[in-house]
């Protein structure tokens, strides 16, 4: 629903921002489809996860494309619940690396993002569900 707390949000309800630019990348607006999609850290993590995955990903520009292409994918019931777990921890880890990033100067380190997203998703897989935490299965 874009309530996201980003820089460019803030502004545009009114807030004293000094700058809209990303913390991360300092080229685009720090908004949710920048944090999300076009920053280079999070271009960086989706390259890994297609590689990952080895499923064809559609031109995503905007997070909403995400939903709808995980509502639309055909593959099997198994692996579309894989998807989203692992499309979720890309969301949830990218956004608390922009908020490292801008409130504690970078303790989360960007080469660990990777790996924190798969440990985040196979966890979240292991608690949350009966399937096997791998995607190869």
């Amino acid at each position: 629903m874009d309530r996201l707390p980003s820089r460019v949000n803030l502004a545009f309800k009114g807030f004293d921002i000094n700058t809209i630019i990303c913390p991360i990348c300092y080229v685009g607006g720090d908004s949710r489809d920048h944090t999300f999609i076009f920053c280079y850290v999070a271009n960086m993590i989706w390259r890994r996860i297609r590689v990952w995955t080895a499923v064809t990903w559609p031109t995503i520009i905007t997070v909403e494309d995400f939903f709808i292409w995980m509502d639309s994918y055909t593959g099997s019931t198994s692996n579309k619940v894989r998807l989203y777990s692992i499309v979720a921890a890309c969301l949830w880890w990218i956004w608390r690396y922009r908020n490292d990033t801008l409130h504690e100067n970078g303790a989360i380190k960007e080469r660990d993002l990777f790996d924190k997203i798969r440990l985040s998703s196979f966890s979240w897989l292991q608690a949350r569900s009966k399937l096997a935490p791998t995607w190869n299965t």
